[in-house]
């Protein structure tokens, strides 16, 4: 798990267009992370109610059940940005942190509603609040 990083995307344009996933970007939040996402632009291979170009789940504890898991919180951040077709954001409530990762999601143009799976069976505990404003979804 990492700690204490930044991972800053500023006016990106990023496609996926095959394998198993069709995140552009994806993956845990780490512990203590801080990432921004602004100004960019995401395509990947649709689907039928909703692809997630970019999704990010709070730690998981998987088989370590570590102290420095439970303890996982970040910060997300999302503008700006324009998720082509059917795109979206998924955020998923994950592992044993009770702490909450602030994720806000404003300013962007997507094409299905922002995904936000909530706990259980990921997680025992919310652990994501999103807090989403001035976006627009075009199938809406």
């Amino acid at each position: 798990m990492c700690t204490n990083y930044k991972n800053h995307y500023i006016n990106c344009n990023m496609t996926h267009t095959h394998g198993k996933y069709v995140q552009c970007i994806g993956g845990g939040l780490g512990q203590d992370g801080h990432i921004i996402v602004e100004g960019c632009k995401f395509t990947g291979d649709v689907g039928t109610s909703g692809t997630s170009l970019v999704s990010y789940h709070n730690s998981n504890d998987g088989i370590y059940n570590s102290s420095a898991s439970q303890n996982a919180q970040s910060f997300l951040e999302i503008s700006g940005s324009y998720f082509a077709n059917d795109g979206r954001v998924e955020l998923i409530n994950f592992g044993n942190s009770q702490k909450i990762t602030e994720a806000l999601v404003h300013g962007n143009t997507f094409g299905a509603s922002i995904y936000h799976r909530d706990a259980p069976p990921y997680s025992p505990y919310i652990n994501i609040e999103v807090v989403d404003w001035n976006n627009i979804i075009r199938t809406a």
